[in-house]
């Protein structure tokens, strides 16, 4: 198969998702990407700390992060407070109902890949891995040639 016919058929892939557009958007909820990875660093390394610090752990705009932030403090799941120590300062952290949000959402991502697993099978299930590890190594080296 020539590359270019490879490259076709990948695109197909993901770019024309055929009938599991619903069924992927019941396994991650009304989560954004960003909404997230917001809460599992709140939740699992840092639960109180600024926008600028969240900026840098996870590597993204401080407009991205603004946008993110705004969102899921409507949506109840974040509150914003006053540092203590320096009142310019505003500490993002996690509330109760981010928590159990963020945790349910993981349960439901961790049911979803332990049905694929079990579909694929351990053997199907490695190459997979290997084959997305490569894919990231790769894509992070091209960013650090650019």
């Amino acid at each position: 198969m020539e590359t270019s016919e490879i490259v076709k058929e990948i695109m197909e892939i993901f770019i024309k998702p055929k009938n599991n557009k619903h069924q992927i958007q019941e396994i991650i909820g009304e989560l954004s990407k960003g909404e997230v990875g917001v809460l599992d660093y709140l939740l699992n390394v840092n639960n109180n700390i600024s926008s600028n610090e969240l900026e840098k752990h996870l590597q993204v705009s401080s407009a991205r992060i603004a946008s993110t932030l705004n969102s899921l403090e409507k949506k109840g799941l974040i509150k914003r407070n006053k540092s203590e120590e320096d009142k310019r300062k505003i500490i993002i952290s996690i509330t109760k109902n981010g928590r159990t949000t963020i945790e349910k959402h993981r349960e439901k991502v961790e049911g979803y890949l332990r049905k694929m697993v079990e579909t694929l099978g351990e053997k199907d299930s490695l190459e997979f891995i290997r084959i997305v590890k490569r894919i990231k190594e790769i894509n992070c080296k091209s960013i650090t040639e650019d």
